[in-house]
């Protein structure tokens, strides 16, 4: 993939270069976000944590998700809000403890991330 979406943020003190790649739940068809940091170690991309999650009886639009704010570092959604990648609805929905808010990513955002499968050290 030609340029890629790549965001870096602070996360305990340490600066994380990170890039994204898309797929969908199988039980609902609605969008899914994973992350990916760079690892200097091994000089790749590694696993990092899911930027969405799924939650039950909602079937959203496709550039629609619900963040996992649970979860999810909160310097990724900042760095990506600041970025304009994402738009908040004003719509939240309560799962557990936790409320989740409801975003409509950009087609810009979407087009630049990864499939799941691809190769992201390419």
């Amino acid at each position: 993939m030609n340029n890629p979406i790549e965001i870096t943020f602070k996360f305990f003190d340490e600066e994380h270069r990170a890039r994204f790649y898309k797929s969908e739940y199988m039980n609902n068809g609605n969008l899914y976000i994973g992350i990916v940091t760079w690892n200097e170690d091994y000089d790749g991309w590694e696993p990092w944590g899911d930027l969405t999650t799924n939650l039950p009886g909602c079937v959203l639009e496709k550039n629609e998700a619900f963040l996992d704010t649970n979860n999810c570092a909160h310097e990724i959604i900042a760095a990506l809000m600041d970025k304009g990648y994402i738009k908040e609805t004003g719509t939240t929905r309560q799962s557990g403890f936790c409320t989740y808010p409801l975003v409509e990513f950009t087609e810009e955002f979407l087009n630049g991330m990864y499939d799941e499968g691809d190769d992201e050290n390419e």
